[in-house]
């Protein structure tokens, strides 16, 4: 994952080192414990376990990571339009199949009805 985010901001052809890789996975890894934390700790503050995205931009603020706060709420904003579109399409998706079989089941009361209704031949 590392190396696929690395490679997606440098030229094409650069080359990257397996220990320049391992430098870059366990910086990440420090950045996320150490935001992680403070956001946990906004949370806790607040009386609540669950980390909420205000936490975390709550937290970036305390460490002085601003410059990061508008590529940030960039991709929340497209990360919640995105979610938002995935809960609109499975809800119309539920409504048209709850339509769909009830439109199916007076189909068939009404050819039952119909057929009981006949007068023997």
């Amino acid at each position: 994952m590392v190396q696929r985010l690395a490679k997606g901001v440098l030229p094409t052809n650069t080359q990257i080192h397996k220990d320049a890789l391992l430098a870059l996975s366990k910086s990440a890894t420090v950045f996320v414990n150490y935001l992680s934390s403070h956001a946990n700790e906004n949370a806790s503050r607040t009386g609540k376990k669950t980390i909420q995205p205000r936490d975390v931009i709550e937290a970036i603020n305390e460490l002085e990571f601003e410059p990061f706060l508008p590529r940030l709420e960039a991709e929340a904003e497209k990360y919640n339009a995105i979610q938002c579109d995935k809960r609109n399409t499975y809800r119309r998706r539920v409504r048209e199949e709850k339509a769909a079989a009830a439109a199916k089941a007076i189909a068939a009361a009404a050819g039952s009805t119909a057929a009981t209704s006949l007068p023997p031949a």
